[in-house]
């Protein structure tokens, strides 16, 4: 018995066409793609069925001009398969029958949401139809300030989140959904405010069906918690400033010679050590020491049938040492000694300090993810060099180099360098190692862009790459990010083809 294929349409959804590998268009309806829908622009999920015959060369051949039947899997596009509505994911059970998991999420309140998934026979003849209802009461509810703060997002905007669909089995036996805060722009039409999700819960769905049971289970996978953590440690507090210098070093004695009864004349070249003590609020920085590592999920992907969560990681290390000086004799000190325990200084000499402190540090950028890796590092030093009064600070930051002199100037440890994570308030969440910037674009369930940019350079921000989830894929020549925020991006977990900063809503069907 012959099957029946029906659909052989594939390629980039844009401007509601389906583009064909051969250059042709098919009309089909652009995913809507609203900010509080379940999926949203750009996101794609695909279905594989196991045991299913790959296409034969007689098939093949069947396909009309510019299509290809796939046999075996599917995309789910935004909301629609193959044209159709489908909000949610596909189940397959044990027992080998198969259901459309369709969800609905309510409000999300202070501290709670609803779900609602129903099940039904899919893709299945002369079965009867079944439909099964649940209702979830996720335990989830509205990003706070400091969730808003630490992810990037505007402050005191209660509401202004979605649950979306995130990913799912291929069994379809276990699904993700995604609580994520977005930034309002509804206010005014802002072009550099950065509006996409940003996760902060991953929520569990699991289904099963057992002797004709059914059964939705639900719960929370990774609370804020886990999905956003910092670990700081941290040392020094304290202030430097010259103390006493060493005993002077005698180098020559004799008599006087009026009168050698009177005593010696001696000679001392100055100590070579002076102290670095404790000073107070206003004088030059202490030794002190910092270690910050921060990691973002941003993605749960699935290994079979085996969770794994993916993050963006941040690490930062950076150390100010203690100053330390030398001091250097220009001219001795000249002294008549009695010996009476009496003394005439003839000459007070001169003297020369020199020395100073250096402070450095190293900040990498990390995905920790399946498929090819993805690491950056910048390493930057800041060094205070004082001779005779005149500081001279050198800058080192990645390959740049500064030096510049002070003349006349009291010693102090320059400006420290160091790194951040953030966004700050609607732009996109991105990491700084001092000079160097990357910045990361949300696009979609399963697709980040990545931008470098260099002050020391012309400050450009440009992509370089993708994340997706199979790992990073470099851009065979970097594009300028544009100033205007709304752009999209979209991935085909199918062929690993994707589009980014494109000005409309694009997919993959």
């Amino acid at each position: 018995m012959n099957r029946t294929l029906v659909w052989p349409w594939h390629g980039l959804v844009r401007n509601s066409l389906i583009h064909l590998p051969n250059g042709d268009t098919r009309p089909y309806d652009q995913p809507q793609g609203l900010q509080t829908a379940i999926c949203g622009p750009g996101d794609t999920h695909l279905i594989s069925v196991k045991g299913i015959e790959p296409i034969t060369p007689e098939e093949a051949a069947s396909a009309p001009p510019g299509g290809q039947y796939w046999a075996g899997r599917a995309l789910i596009t935004g909301t629609s398969l193959y044209g159709r509505s489908f909000q949610g994911w596909m189940f397959q059970a044990e027992d080998g029958s198969r259901w459309q998991a369709s969800i609905i999420a309510g409000t999300i309140n202070a501290g709670s949401t609803n779900i609602r998934i129903t099940l039904k026979r899919f893709g299945e003849f002369g079965v009867a139809g079944e439909t099964f209802t649940t209702l979830l009461v996720a335990p989830i509810g509205q990003a706070d300030d400091n969730m808003r703060r630490k992810l990037s997002g505007n402050l005191g905007f209660p509401g202004d989140e979605v649950v979306r669909l995130h990913s799912f089995s291929p069994s379809g036996r276990t699904a993700i959904l995604a609580w994520s805060l977005f930034n309002r722009t509804s206010d005014r039409d802002a072009q550099d405010v950065d509006a996409r999700p940003r996760p902060y819960t991953f929520y569990k769905v699991s289904l099963d069906r057992t002797e004709s049971v059914l059964s939705i289970a639900g719960e929370v996978l990774f609370a804020f918690d886990d999905v956003y953590t910092e670990e700081r440690n941290e040392s020094g507090d304290s202030y430097g400033q010259f103390g006493d210098t060493g005993p002077a070093i005698e180098i020559d004695r004799k008599p006087i010679e009026r009168d050698p009864s009177l005593g010696d004349v001696v000679t001392y070249d100055f100590s070579p050590t002076i102290e670095v003590i404790n000073g107070p609020s206003g004088s030059w920085n202490g030794p002190a020491s910092l270690e910050v590592t921060r990691q973002w999920m941003l993605m749960v992907v699935f290994e079979s049938e085996d969770i794994r969560p993916c993050h963006l990681k941040c690490h930062d290390t950076y150390v100010r040492g203690a100053a330390s000086f030398t001091v250097s004799t220009l001219s001795p000190l000249i002294v008549e000694e009695y010996k009476n325990g009496g003394q005439n200084v003839l000459d007070y000499g001169s003297s020369n300090i020199t020395g100073g402190g250096i402070a450095s540090g190293r900040g990498t950028a990390t995905w920790d993810g399946p498929g090819s890796e993805w690491s950056r590092t910048n390493s930057y030093s800041v060094s205070s060099n004082w001779n005779d009064g005149d500081l001279t600070v050198v800058y080192v930051d990645g390959a740049w180099t500064n030096t510049t002199t002070y003349p006349d100037t009291p010693f102090k440890m320059w400006a420290d360098l160091g790194a951040s994570f953030g966004g700050f308030g609607g732009s996109l969440p991105n990491y700084s190692a001092s000079a160097k910037k990357w910045s990361f674009i949300l696009y979609s369930n399963n697709l980040i862009a990545v931008t470098e940019a260099d002050a020391r350079g012309d400050d450009i921000e440009r992509v370089i790459g993708v994340i997706t989830s199979e790992g990073y894929q470099g851009l065979n020549s970097s594009e300028v990010l544009p100033a205007d925020m709304r752009h999209y991006g979209s991935y085909n977990p199918a062929t690993e083809e994707f589009i980014i900063l494109t000005p409309d809503k694009v997919n993959w069907v």
